[in-house]
């Protein structure tokens, strides 16, 4: 694939947000890539950008030698690195990243009261499905703002992609998913409070 085109592409699945102090963090879950995420999240909540962190997923994820539940492993090294604990909220039983917020729905109205009293999100999760996690995002909090805070797992400048393996395939393969899961309803349009960086 030519650069010009794999650019294309990536304008389309890559949205640039703005990012400005929100009242909550959801981090998508992942099972690697886990002292990358860790080192964002601190940087973001020391920083002012966040008043909660929710973590989702429970997949198993193996860590230092451990095997736990990613959502767990990512909510050990938070309180480790300064995060309070009480600014930290839990998901533990998702296996993809619909039930990521469906499965949290309930914790967040038991926090929040309301869904709707949420009015700003960054969500975070790994760079390729940026597009697709926006999209989760609008379907499950239709009246927030919207961010994005990608997290690039491949160590690769995204801009030239296209040169590597495994950050084309995984960012190709996304294409294919965001069309079908739309068409499923999985997903929803773009809506806009998603605060694209234009």
């Amino acid at each position: 694939m030519q650069s010009e085109e794999f650019r294309q592409i990536q304008a389309k699945m890559l949205p640039k947000t703005v990012l400005k102090p929100a009242d909550l963090l959801i981090v998508f879950g992942t099972t690697y890539g886990i002292d990358l995420f860790v080192e964002n999240i601190v940087g973001l909540y020391q920083k002012g950008f966040c008043k909660y962190v929710l973590c989702t997923g429970g997949n198993v994820a193996n860590y230092n030698g451990k095997s736990e539940c990613e959502s767990l492993i990512l909510q050990e090294l938070l309180v480790e690195n300064g995060v309070p604990e009480d600014k930290i909220l839990i998901e533990t039983k998702s296996k993809n990243t619909g039930e990521n917020l469906q499965f949290s729905i309930p914790i967040l109205e038991e926090k929040f009261d309301e869904i709707d009293d949420i009015k700003s999100i960054i969500g975070m999760g790994k760079i390729h499905a940026t597009l697709r996690f926006l999209m989760t995002m609008c379907k499950y909090f239709p009246n927030a703002e919207k961010m994005f805070f990608p997290i690039n797992v491949f160590g690769c400048d995204e801009d030239l992609g296209y040169l590597d393996d495994k950050f084309y395939q995984k960012l190709m393969a996304e294409v294919d998913k965001v069309n079908d899961y739309l068409e499923k309803g999985f997903i929803a349009e773009l809506d806009k409070l998603v605060l694209l960086n234009k």
